[in-house]
């Protein structure tokens, strides 16, 4: 590790421990059974090529196992897991991928137990089985996915564990991801679901596996190219105080000493440690978080779930005691109307003309909210324009007569070009109506592809 100065970043460290063996849910792809050819024979010929046939299925898909002994699973700094607008689409930030894990004990003679290092871009040879937990990472021939024999293998084993005393450091033929963010290759739940990320940001300690009383673990995450460090990127292109940019930009407090200044490299840390009794210091949860609002809009699922906040519908009745009816009416009355009056706050812009129908109008705008407008094509339509004035795009939807201001004369030529109007509106008309028959047949052909493939 780089003895400079270094900002500390808190992150949250979760430990799982497992007497035995456990089956739990799998990650949310399986890479594995992609179709290639592997140099010699197709491998996985019976599988179609389809995102389906490697995604887990949901509520269905506890086939992963998790062996006994103590699994950690650190959550990286939620500024790490923000992305960025760029020119081109939305750019996550590259995350460490060298973590220092050590075990030790509470009043322990010797500093530590043991000590692992993980390499979370560490990137398995091509066709190498999986060494205990590593995953799985979609791979092209391109960026170091074919073999030496002329395969090309889909994929690659990413992250690896190694006990601190064997550690070497990075060899000259050893390969390593180009960059690793919190989504990975792409799915949003890559660093916060542990299934996905074991070795990469997670560890399997086999050692404990009944007694973990006074255990503590330590760990320690930082860049190994340093050009690719978040702070170092971060001050590098800010402007201003650099303590300030970091408060705004990554909102993390940097203390400054005096004559000091900010580092430019950051240290992730987090810690746990089991109680010395041996009974846990935190119980679960009981229940879950997440509160599901069910509406015809989102402004009136967020409604929904706000006056169920503020005027909640209470415990139900134990069973066997029916709830009085009136005390169930008067709290959805009660709830209804909160509703309403927050429904038209959101609503207010349309109903800023009061009145006697002002009930009527409140009801349809909450009805309308519930749909969504569709294109109806393109109508061309003729309007008089000054001359010497620029065309007003707002009246483009305007249709103005102007057979009232031109002579007699030129009456003939409006009608025809009254005439050569309607034409190219109806030739509008057949280019829209072409343009949805050749999408149609486009889904049309895929669905016929996805049949064909599922039934070869």
């Amino acid at each position: 590790m780089p003895d400079v100065p270094a900002l500390m970043v808190p992150l949250h460290l979760d430990a799982l421990v497992l007497e035995q063996e456990r089956a739990v849910v799998d990650a949310m792809a399986d890479f594995t059974r992609l179709p290639y050819f592997d140099g010699t024979r197709d491998v996985n010929s019976d599988t179609g090529y389809l995102s389906e046939a490697i995604v887990a299925d949901p509520f269905a898909n506890q086939d992963q196992r998790l062996p006994a002994g103590v699994h950690l699973h650190w959550a990286l700094p939620d500024t790490l897991t923000r992305a960025a607008g760029t020119v081109e689409g939305l750019e996550f930030p590259r995350v460490p991928d060298r973590w220092l894990v050590v075990r030790s004990r509470a009043g322990a003679s010797q500093p530590y137990e043991q000590a692992w290092v993980v390499e979370s871009d560490y990137l398995h040879p091509p066709g190498a089985r999986a060494p205990g937990g590593s995953l799985a990472y979609p791979m092209d021939q391109a960026a170091g996915g074919g073999g030496a024999g002329g395969e090309t293998v889909p994929f690659r084993y990413l992250g690896r564990v190694v006990r601190l005393e064997s550690w070497t450091g990075e060899g000259p033929s050893t390969q390593y991801l180009g960059a690793l963010t919190a989504v990975g290759y792409g799915e949003p739940t890559f660093a916060a679901f542990y299934p996905n990320c074991r070795n990469v940001f997670g560890l399997h300690d086999a050692d404990y596996t009944a007694t973990q009383q006074g255990l503590r673990y330590d760990v320690l995450g930082w860049y190994a190219d340093t050009d690719r460090d978040y702070l170092r990127t971060l001050l590098r292109s800010a402007t201003g105080d650099p303590a300030a940019a970091v408060g705004r930009i990554a909102r993390w407090a940097v203390g400054v000493p005096p004559g000091g200044a900010v580092p430019d490299r950051m240290l992730c840390y987090g810690r746990v440690t089991f109680a010395a009794s041996g009974q846990s210091s935190s119980s679960p949860p009981s229940g879950s978080p997440v509160t599901v609002a069910v509406a015809n809009s989102g402004p009136q699922a967020l409604c929904a779930y706000l006056a169920d906040a503020i005027a909640p519908a209470g415990p139900p009745a134990p069973q066997g005691q029916p709830q009085e009816q009136g005390q169930v009416q008067e709290q959805g009355q009660v709830q209804e109307q909160v509703e309403q009056q927050l429904e038209a706050v959101l609503l207010a812009p349309q109903l800023e003309q009061g009145g006697l129908d002002l009930m009527v109008r409140f009801t349809e705008a909450v009805h309308e909210a519930g749909f969504v407008a569709v294109p109806a094509g393109t109508l061309w339509t003729l309007s008089q324009q000054p001359s010497g004035q620029p065309a007003d795009a707002l009246q483009a939807g305007r249709r103005t007569a102007m057979s009232a201001d031109l002579p007699a004369e030129l009456a003939p030529a409006l009608e025809r070009l009254e005439h050569a109007l309607n034409a190219l509106n109806g030739a509008q008309q057949d280019y829209d109506r072409a343009t949805d028959q050749i999408a149609s047949l486009a889904d049309q052909l895929f669905a016929d592809w996805y049949r064909y493939v599922l039934c070869a």
